[in-house]
C-alpha cells in the first residue's frame, strides 16, 4: 500500500478547451489504473500554478496527505522561463525531502531538462516521450495524458516484493 501525490498545474488538473477531462482520462487517473489497487493517487492540479510560487500551498498540501511514498511534480510551463521554474522546483523537492517524503519524481516539460536536472535526484524528461498539443503548446491532449501516466508508472517501477515504488 502506498500514496502518491501528483502536484501540478492545469495539465494535472486536466484542462482542455471544453472544460476538464474526466478523472479516468487525466494522467493521475490513468496512473491510478496502472498501479496496484491498494495505492492511492492524490490529484493536486491547479490551472496557472507556477513552480516559482507553489511552496506556500505545497507545504499544507503535503502535510494534509501524509504519509506519502512519492510526490510527482509536473510544473514549469506557467513560469517565465525554465531557470525560474527550476528554482521553484528545487524548493519543492527540498521541502518534500525535509518533511520525510522518500521519493520525489520531477516531470520536465520538453526543453526544461537541463534546467531541472541540477535541482532533483529523479527526473522524467518528456522530450520525445509526450507531446503537447500542436494548437496549444502548453497543454496535453487525451493521448498525451495516457502517455504521461505510462511514463510515470514506468519510472516508478513498482517493486511488488515490497509493495513500494522501487
Amino acid at each position: 500500500m502506498g500514496a502518491i501525490l501528483c502536484f501540478g498545474d492545469s495539465n494535472t488538473w486536466g484542462w482542455h478547451e471544453d472544460g476538464r477531462f474526466p478523472r479516468d482520462v487525466r494522467w493521475p487517473g490513468v496512473l491510478r489504473s496502472l498501479l496496484p489497487a491498494d495505492w492511492e493517487v492524490v490529484e493536486e492540479g491547479l490551472g496557472g500554478r507556477r513552480a516559482s510560487d507553489a511552496l506556500a500551498y505545497f507545504d499544507p498540501c503535503v502535510r494534509s496527505h501524509e504519509p506519502l511514498d512519492v510526490v510527482v511534480l509536473f510544473l514549469g510551463v506557467n513560469d517565465p522561463d525554465a531557470d525560474t521554474a527550476a528554482a521553484g522546483i528545487g524548493e519543492l523537492v527540498t521541502h518534500a525531502r525535509a518533511v520525510g517524503v522518500p521519493r520525489v519524481l520531477v516531470v520536465a516539460p520538453p526543453g526544461y531538462t537541463s534546467a531541472f536536472r541540477p535541482v532533483c535526484d529523479e527526473l522524467l524528461d518528456l522530450d520525445g516521450r509526450v507531446a503537447f498539443r500542436a494548437d496549444d503548446p502548453i497543454h496535453l491532449d487525451a493521448g498525451a495524458h495516457r502517455a504521461l501516466a505510462h511514463a510515470v508508472a514506468e519510472q516508478l517501477a513498482l517493486d511488488d516484493s515490497r509493495g513500494r515504488p522501487g
